[in-house]
């Protein structure tokens, strides 16, 4: 991962836009939003260099359902977005319920595609 890495989009005291701008200019090699309307943004940014595009979702604990933990990563995979963390839901796995935990993140492999997770 690169050394410039970004992970609170809420940079008190700047305008947001031009922040994130100058942001992507100025990384090598990463990327790494939050999910939210930025990695749209960085992404328009970005077209035609080689910098990668990251995000997450289902932090904390992971617990959204597995039906809305797809619909996020296929819309990762829609936007483009390079490599993808999620939080694979920790209930199950403490709960020791593992075919859960492995039907999800299989899930995840399935509809991820090309991105890296």
């Amino acid at each position: 991962m690169s050394k410039h890495t970004y992970k609170n989009n809420y940079h008190y005291g700047t305008n947001n836009w031009n922040f994130i701008g100058a942001y992507c200019r100025y990384s090598s090699r990463f990327i790494y939003f939050t999910y939210d309307y930025y990695v749209t943004l960085g992404k328009e940014i970005l077209k035609g260099t080689d910098v990668k595009l990251a995000t997450f979702f289902g932090f904390g604990m992971g617990h959204e359902t597995l039906n809305a933990k797809i619909a996020l990563m296929k819309e990762c995979v829609e936007i483009g977005t390079d490599e993808v963390d999620y939080q694979p839901n920790m209930s199950a796995f403490v709960s020791r319920d593992y075919d859960f935990f492995a039907k999800e993140a299989q899930a995840m492999l399935d509809v991820s595609k090309s991105i890296v997770i």
